[in-house]
């Protein structure tokens, strides 16, 4: 137990984080991680973590003055435009429609004594721009 508690605190300390994410090899690496926690994934997206990116990647880069985010800078430099990134949906961008049917007789009464249930579900997805799917 003493020892899934000290690990704890370490995996939940941001500025040991910062070291950790910071020492990974690949972007491809960092989206895992920050896939870990929500801790991982806030600390994955700072200043901290795509300043070391973006110098491995374009040394010099990163003394940069005024830059207000590393990983939007490594993006343009790498030749990403964000304004082509198709926005990232989430659950609250979804329509759910559910409908349960207890046979012929739609009371509730009738499902708990054991009648037939029947249900549908409908998901609407967020609206696309054109040419998306």
């Amino acid at each position: 137990r003493r020892a899934s508690a000290v690990m704890e605190s370490v995996l939940r300390d941001g500025d040991l984080l910062v070291l950790i994410l910071t020492h990974m090899e690949h972007v491809s690496e960092l989206a895992q991680a920050e896939a870990v926690c929500s801790l991982w994934h806030q600390v994955g997206h700072s200043n901290a973590v795509w300043k070391r990116f973006l110098a491995a990647a374009f040394p010099g880069a990163e003394s940069l003055t005024g830059v207000s985010s590393y990983k939007a800078l490594y993006a343009r430099m790498r030749g990403v435009d964000p304004a082509q990134q198709r926005p990232r949906s989430v659950l609250a961008d979804y329509q759910f429609h559910v409908t349960f049917r207890c046979g012929e007789d739609e009371s509730v009464d009738a499902w708990t004594r054991g009648g037939k249930v029947e249900g549908s579900l409908c998901i609407n997805e967020p609206d696309r721009a054109d040419g998306e799917d």
